[in-house]
């Protein structure tokens, strides 16, 4: 009984720092449309993260935007640009060029491990990819845990590989 005291008294001390309450947010938001809408659509926001990245590090009008900006803000702006620039191409590529690599059957029948694959490469590219745009002098306020999972130690390079290797292993053989 004092086993179930303790375990009670620990739960009533829990709490979750901001940081990381918004990346469980985006993780299970990313499993649930995974889950409800399919693999390939992930595949599609997957793909479409990738080419934001390199379209939004080169908007020619992103230092001008941003110039009065504080530091906080310019990172809110930057990550602004790459959200809303993976979010167009994703809804504008739906029936297009990213649909011809990843044809399948009518019937989507990925397994559960392939969903869970896909859904934690996306979840993780993106929240490396807005953490790679904040300054480092707020380094400080994230936890430790979001500091060596998604900022530090190449993380950033980590998770872009993750997504890499996850399309290659779902990549459909010819038959």
């Amino acid at each position: 009984m004092s086993s179930l005291a303790t375990l009670a008294s620990s739960l009533n001390n829990f709490s979750v720092s901001w940081d990381l309450g918004i990346i469980i947010f985006v993780f299970i938001a990313i499993f649930l449309y995974a889950f409800t809408i399919g693999q390939k659509k992930l595949i599609y926001f997957l793909l479409s993260l990738y080419l934001a990245l390199e379209i939004s590090g080169m908007f020619p009008y992103g230092e001008k935007l941003t110039e009065n900006m504080s530091e906080y803000h310019k990172f809110l702006a930057r990550s602004g640009i790459l959200l809303l620039t993976a979010l167009v191409i994703f809804v504008l590529s739906a029936g297009s060029i990213l649909r011809l690599s990843f044809r399948s059957g009518k019937k989507e029948s990925s397994r559960l491990w392939q969903k869970i694959a896909v859904g934690i490469a996306s979840a993780g590219l993106l929240i490396s990819s807005c953490l790679a745009l904040l300054p480092q002098s707020y380094y400080s306020k994230l936890s430790t845990i979001t500091l060596e999972f998604f900022v530090l130690n190449n993380s950033y390079f980590w998770w872009m590989l993750s997504g890499v290797a996850v399309l290659i292993l779902l990549r459909r053989k010819k038959e």
